[in-house]
């Protein structure tokens, strides 16, 4: 209700809404009214459509439609019921082949001095007038029967009446003009404030002489009320040559005028035998619908004889079987028709064809339409994941639909980024046993989320198109490439070098987080170990405790296994000012060293260490003094080679002090006589 509320709204010229054949019978249950905007021109097409704005008893708290200042509303085939009032207008209105009922005040109301014209309508139960308009009315043939419940006039006009072939029963006053009237000819009134005064009308016609049945779905898109046996409407109206001589050639459900020797009064022209039209929906399997006819007569109730029912398609071709009712029953006949699974989707012709074997009525048949309409189906795709670098990714969706397991149509997939922009190429897959899927090119796109549309469209018509969306997760390609930073450079000892792994995919994407990345080190420092990226980047950090180059080689796991190395030369930190160590153990190890700085910095001294190793000084390099402790480097004599050494100092009788080599000799901590340190 609320798009068709919408979509009358917004119109602001001319525009037709028309509703397809499957929307006989149809109801649209109203929330509140639908006002035709000033100056627009609005047509609907209803074929069969029910506005409801509340139940038989309780109608809705609003008018149904509201036709503003300057606009007009063409109402066709529909029928209003249960508003507070079915139209209030401010405008003009037009009602063909409609029917107004059960509304707690006025059917229609017209407060501008416009026309309202009503044509082949029935306009019953209404709690107020029938029609009020303070400006001029038009009616023909039309019923406008029982109205006024809480008082009020079947036409209520304050400008001049045209009243034509129409009936006006049952109202606490069928008239109440304050305009002139213009007599049509051929109306009937079960009062005389009409003051008919034309051909064929007549005023004071009791209830019993129009014997009018209650409203129905006697055929046709809408309900009327039909005219029962004897009933003086039928055939009032006298043909000229071969057509009616006053009102409409065709009634309410458009049944051709005449049926008889000539036409009926109001809405309804009694024909022998009428069907009602029938809707079902598409389904695979067979299926049964009930098929009902209306066999009529001018003199007597048809309570004998059977109806055979038929359906053929557009080639007159006959689906499912024929079926014959059993004894008709006070006018009505009645079977469960078979229609063949996989009848397809859209309209047929229903023929009813009377036959009473007693020969009493004489034959007569009837067509309706019976409308196969599409099947309502749901389309649920799955999510989907693939890598940025693949080519191919399967994406799929399940179509079900209470008709049965979908056998027939397409799913067409859609990708769309976050601004709704179509990315890839969209893929079409079809539909088997109730799945289908395709398969898409996700290369090339940037890792994150985007929206698969799958669309489903059955090209015949049988199952509904539906959509559903899910979503396509791209995640980025195993690793590629491995770039190193800061890459080549040089550190000092006593201090943490870092280097940071940057690794991506082949399309220069971070890879997933998680990503081991090994590294190891060789040179004057052995060391290694893994770990794992973080927005594409892994860092390892290491000291070295002795000048000198090592080589970081890094390896991303996985993929290509890309890896790369860096050079990093340790450099020697700089000697404190004014510093002074030494050293005594007279024991094993034998130590005797002193070193010491000028103001410049420049070290100079001497080692002689005897035990573990035996090691002559050849040159000191630096001396790095701070409290008690102490670190000497410099080079030395071992077997006749010269190495890099450096020893940790602790000062203090029986201070510490530990020996390491370039060549891996660790003496571990030993306490030692004395050790010296200043400052």
């Amino acid at each position: 209700f609320s798009q068709f509320q919408s979509d009358v709204q917004a119109i602001s010229g001319t525009d037709t809404i028309t509703f397809g054949a499957g929307a006989a019978h149809c109801q649209l249950a109203a929330t509140g009214t639908i006002t035709l905007q000033s100056g627009a021109s609005v047509t609907i097409d209803g074929n069969g459509l029910v506005l409801a704005g509340g139940t038989a008893g309780a109608p809705g708290g609003f008018n149904l439609l509201y036709v503003a200042t300057s606009a007009s509303l063409s109402l066709n085939d529909t029928t209003l019921e249960y508003g507070a009032e079915g139209i209030l207008s401010d405008g003009s209105v037009v009602l063909t082949n409609s029917s107004i009922t059960g509304d707690g005040a006025r059917g229609i109301e017209n407060d501008s001095t416009t026309e309202v014209s009503v044509t082949n309508s029935t306009i019953t139960g209404n709690g107020g007038d029938a029609i009020y308009s303070n400006g001029s009315a038009s009616v023909t043939s039309s019923t406008i029967s029982g109205n006024g419940g809480n008082g009020g006039y079947g036409l209520h006009v304050g400008g001049a009446v045209t009243l034509t072939a129409t009936i006006l029963a049952g109202n606490p006053a069928n008239c109440g003009l304050q305009g002139t009237l213009t007599d049509g000819g051929y109306n009937l009134s079960t009062d005389a404030y009409c003051a008919f005064s034309a051909t064929g009308s007549q005023s004071n016609v009791t209830a019993a002489q129009l014997n009018l049945q209650p409203l129905a779905d006697n055929g046709g898109p809408t309900p009327t009320i039909a005219l029962g046996p004897g009933s003086i409407a039928i055939n009032a109206i006298p043909l000229s040559s071969g057509a009616c001589a006053v009102g409409a050639t065709t009634d309410q459900r458009g049944v051709s005028r005449p049926q008889g020797t000539g036409c009926d009064v109001g809405a309804y022209e009694l024909s022998p035998t009428s069907v009602r039209d029938v809707g079902t929906t598409y389904s695979p399997s067979p299926q049964n619908v009930t098929l009902v006819a209306i066999v009529s007569s001018p003199t007597a109730t048809v309570n004998e004889g059977t109806v055979t029912f038929t359906v053929t398609d557009a080639t007159n071709t006959v689906v499912g079987t024929a079926t014959t009712s059993g004894t008709v029953s006070n006018g009505q006949a009645s079977v469960s028709y078979p229609l063949p699974g996989g009848t397809p989707a859209g309209s047929y012709t229903i023929t009813a064809a009377y036959h009473d074997a007693a020969g009493n009525f004489a034959d007569s048949s009837g067509t309706a339409t019976l409308t196969i309409s599409a099947a309502t189906t749901t389309t649920t795709p799955a999510n989907a994941t693939a890598q940025d670098v693949a080519t191919s990714v399967t994406l799929s969706a399940t179509v079900t639909s209470p008709a049965g397991t979908v056998n027939e149509g397409t799913v067409t997939f859609t990708v769309t980024d976050a601004s709704n922009t179509v990315v890839g190429t969209a893929v079409t897959g079809n539909v088997a046993n109730g799945s289908a899927s395709a398969s898409f090119n996700p290369y090339g796109l940037a890792p994150g989320s985007y929206t698969i549309t799958a669309a489903y469209h059955d090209a015949a018509g049988n199952f509904a198109d539906s959509s559903g969306t899910a979503t396509l997760t791209i995640t980025t390609g195993p690793p590629a490439s491995l770039t190193l930073s800061p890459g080549n450079t040089t550190a000092t000892v006593g201090t943490t070098q870092t280097e940071t792994a940057t690794v991506q995919d082949a399309l220069g994407y971070p890879v997933a987080d998680g990503t081991t990345v090994s590294f190891s080190v060789g040179g004057i420092t052995t060391t290694s170990g893994n770990a794992t990226t973080t927005n594409g980047q892994a860092s390892f950090s290491y000291a070295a405790i002795l000048p000198g180059t090592d080589t970081l080689a890094a390896t991303a796991q996985g993929g290509s296994y890309p890896s790369a190395t860096a050079t990093i030369t340790w450099v020697l930190p700089a000697s404190t000012a004014w510093a002074h160590l030494s050293a005594a153990n007279f024991t094993t190890p034998y130590v005797y060293l002193g070193a010491s700085t000028t103001g410049s910095g420049g070290p100079a001294g001497f080692l002689t260490w005897q035990g573990g190793v035996s090691l002559l000084t050849t040159h000191v390099s630096a001396l790095v003094a701070s409290g008690p402790d102490a670190t000497l480097f410099g080079t030395a004599t071992v077997g006749g080679q010269t190495v890099e050494f450096r020893i940790d100092a602790v000062a203090g009788i029986g201070g510490t002090l530990r020996l390491r080599t370039s060549t891996g000799y660790d003496s571990g901590t030993l306490h030692v006589m004395t050790v010296s340190v200043s400052p």
